[in-house]
């Protein structure tokens, strides 16, 4: 994969890993989910 890929990857797992949290809140208020964690997995298993 090129440079530009991993950085639209890593991009989208940031947005992501920020906006879970968020979503999550609104679903289910006493959930807490660690957005940044599951972003480094994302981004550990794409490599």
């Amino acid at each position: 994969m090129s440079s530009l890929t991993h950085a639209l990857w890593g991009f989208l797992a940031i947005l992501g890993a920020v906006a879970l949290p968020f979503v999550t809140g609104l679903v289910h208020p006493e959930e807490k989910v660690n957005g940044l964690w599951l972003a480094w997995r994302v981004i550990d298993l794409n490599d």
